[in-house]
């Protein structure tokens, strides 16, 4: 159907282009490029080998699904999706007419899982097969050693390490966004790079010219600066002052009347003779900018850099829902982070500035022991919440990088942004099996300490607790959501794991979830509620949120379930520090499972100042019991006294289960009264809106 397609980008005769539209065959999203290729290495699989693999893998957590997979079955056709050469000469075609025809779009199910697999391979043997030819090509007729590889399909890893490998050249390097994001960097450099000639242009013309001469713009050679100076000016402040870490000037501002000093020396080539006698149109060589370290090229992690005052602000907002632990130490950080993980446990990490492009390395991470295979499935379907299918990958130590994998050349740091596939050795790949893909291969992270010192210690820690040089490294975000940014973002990425993440390391602190505050007596027996002690606990909502109810019918309230409902709050939405996001254009709906779990908030707020809006601007603080008592009266009574009785039980069970729900994702939290005098104080305070019993 055309809604799945990006607006004719599925028509067009590219690469990309032809898989993306594979993309949207299969999952229904042209921008699932990834799935596709980590599907692809399930084609031509035998079910035996294929199904004891998920079993060892999964635990058996796939239970009856995997005897529904089908496995190893022919594809409905052999021929090829693209085809020829874009290098060599003319011959390079796209099947339309089999693109056109291809059966089942979007109707993933179980029993679709051989053909889709063996779809997914097709395209993407045809892509290596032409992208290999067209890059060999190139480096057969250039000579050259080194090669860059920009654009989205320079994200599939599978076909780099076969480029890394077959094409000949001696280095190919990836950028860490080499899709759409990072022609906004290459043309900031380009701009840079073209200043840098500008200068060298103007000190060439200087020194060549007497004093009574000067230099017209008729002497700049043609395309050699082609923007207008003050602009130029302009955009490097901008450009110098984020490198710096200052803040960049207002845009309003007027552009300096002289330009900025350059970031490093410029290094010209001299001429061979004397500089007077250059002619004013000869081009110059420039270098390419260097910064001043050499270590730091070109890092990945350009993003913010939050302080401990703004984590510190955040963490006491999230209070009612973390506890945490600060510690004196880097090294007690890292001991107790290798100390989870060597333990089994599945860790958030948060630190420093955020990666910029597709992948997570090591600063917004969920990291995990490669060793245990039940992790792989547990990670993708409880964690993340996505297809069981895909692979995690390793962030390896990059000294250590050519003693577990195979082909891979004397430079050990190739894949410092996640982008190359490599091999395992035979002998190692049994021993990291939640890392490995099902065809022996990693998409594999190297880790140096120039790149990122406290992950690359923390990745030693946990080696010399386990033998192993690498943990497992995923993006912190769930199904459909981008990687988090902001502490902010992390803590309610966190929060909203709902415990299948144990600890979030986050600057210098350690944030575990609070337990729900008032469990059952016994908890292998959920069927009868502990109600003594709901009204020593207070309970409080979200402030301010928006509500949508959508039914079909008539809807009778609380004991008929409408098709949808949902809420939109701005709480765990945030821009910075200090920006909140409340617009219904920005934020996210969050599906509520019943309309009683509405209810319950719509109880917890104070219908005595709304907003201009409608919203509901504050919310009351109350005991559990006193909610319970009005949700009770909202019911109404129960004629019979027996079924009154089953009725009540029924509902304090049903009331704690919504309770619970809403506390996880992070809707209502609670005090004591036991031990906190000010919440004595706030109940007394909302004494005026205790007799919800009388709705």
């Amino acid at each position: 159907p055309p809604e799945l397609y990006n607006h004719g980008f599925e028509n067009m005769e590219s690469l990309g282009a032809v898989y993306s539209r594979i993309s949207s065959h299969i999952l229904g999203d042209w921008n699932a490029c990834g799935k596709v290729m980590g599907l692809a290495s399930w084609a031509d699989q035998k079910k035996s080998s294929a199904v004891e693999w998920l079993r060892s893998h999964y635990h058996n957590e796939k239970g009856e699904e995997l005897e529904q997979v089908r496995l190893g079955e022919d594809f409905h056709h052999k021929a090829d999706i693209m085809s020829g050469s874009l290098y060599s000469d003319d011959s390079f075609r796209i099947n339309w007419d089999l693109l056109d025809s291809l059966p089942h779009p979007n109707e993933w199910s179980p029993q679709l899982f051989s053909y889709y697999a063996n779809l997914a391979n097709s395209v993407q043997q045809d892509l290596e097969k032409v992208a290999l030819d067209l890059v060999g090509g190139l480096q057969g007729a250039t000579g050259c050693k080194n090669v860059v590889l920009v654009g989205g399909v320079a994200l599939n890893s599978v076909l780099n390490g076969r480029i890394r490998r077959e094409s000949g050249f001696e280095k190919v390097y990836v950028p860490s966004g080499p899709g759409d994001e990072g022609i906004a960097v290459g043309c900031a450099f380009y701009g840079l790079q073209r200043r840098r000639e500008q200068e060298a242009f103007d000190r060439q013309q200087s020194s060549s010219s007497s004093p009574s001469s000067s230099s017209s713009s008729s002497d700049i050679p043609a395309g050699l600066f082609d923007f207008p100076r003050s602009k130029v000016n302009q955009l490097l402040a901008h450009s110098q002052a984020l490198l710096d870490d200052s803040t960049p000037p207002s845009s309003e501002s007027p552009p300096s009347p002289s330009p900025p000093p350059p970031i490093a020396p410029i290094q010209e080539t001299p001429s061979p003779s004397s500089s007077s006698s250059s002619s004013p149109s000869s081009p110059l060589k420039v270098p390419f900018f260097q910064p001043q370290n050499p270590h730091q090229q070109w890092s990945a992690y350009r993003s913010k850099l939050f302080s401990s005052e703004e984590m510190d602000a955040v963490l006491q907002e999230m209070d009612p829902w973390i506890t945490f632990q600060r510690f004196d130490s880097e090294q007690a950080l890292l001991e107790d982070a290798a100390e989870a993980l060597d333990s089994g446990k599945v860790i958030a990490w948060f630190q420093g500035r955020s990666e910029f492009g597709q992948r997570a390395l090591g600063n917004r991470s969920i990291l995990a022991d490669p060793r245990r295979s039940h992790l792989r499935g547990f990670i993708n379907s409880k964690v993340k919440q996505r297809e069981w299918y895909r692979p995690l990958a390793p962030s390896v130590l990059a000294e250590l990088t050519n003693e577990w994998f195979s082909e891979l050349p004397n430079d050990s740091n190739i894949s410092p942004y996640m982008s190359f596939t490599a091999r395992f050795l035979s002998h190692q790949i049994d021993k990291v099996p939640a890392v490995s893909h099902i065809d022996g291969t990693a998409r594999l992270q190297t880790v140096t300490k120039e790149e990122n010192e406290l992950f690359h210690k923390l990745i030693e820690t946990f080696y010399r607790r386990s033998g192993v040089p690498m943990v497992l490294n995923t993006s912190m975000n769930r199904k459909k959501q981008p990687i988090v940014e902001t502490p902010m973002g992390a803590i309610s990425t966190f929060l909203a794991c709902q415990g299948t993440l144990t600890y979030l390391y986050m600057g210098a602190v350690k944030i575990s979830r609070k337990e729900f505050p008032y469990l059952s007596k016994k908890e292998d027996d959920v069927s009868k509620s502990d109600v003594s002690n709901w009204e020593d606990v207070l309970i409080a909502g979200q402030q301010v949120y928006l509500s949508e109810v959508t039914s079909s019918g008539r809807f009778n309230g609380l004991d008929e379930m409408p098709v949808r409902v949902r809420i939109q709050d701005g709480a765990w939405n945030e821009i910075d520090s200090s920006i909140r996001i409340n617009s219904e254009e920005t934020n996210q709906w969050r599906e509520l499972p019943s309309m009683f779990h509405l209810e319950i908030l719509q109880l917890l707020q104070s219908s005595n100042d709304m907003g201009e809006d409608g919203e509901s601007q504050s919310s009351i603080m109350i005991t559990v019991q006193e909610l319970f008592d009005a949700i009770e009266e909202i019911r109404g009574p129960v004629r019979d006294e027996i079924e009154s009785s089953t009725v009540l039980e029924e509902l304090k069970v049903e009331f704690e289960e919504c309770l619970r729900w809403l506390y996880s994702h992070g809707l209502v939290y609670f005090e004591s009264l036991l031990d906190d005098e000010a919440a004595m104080n706030r109940l007394l305070q909302d004494t005026e809106v205790l007799d919800l019993r009388s709705l």
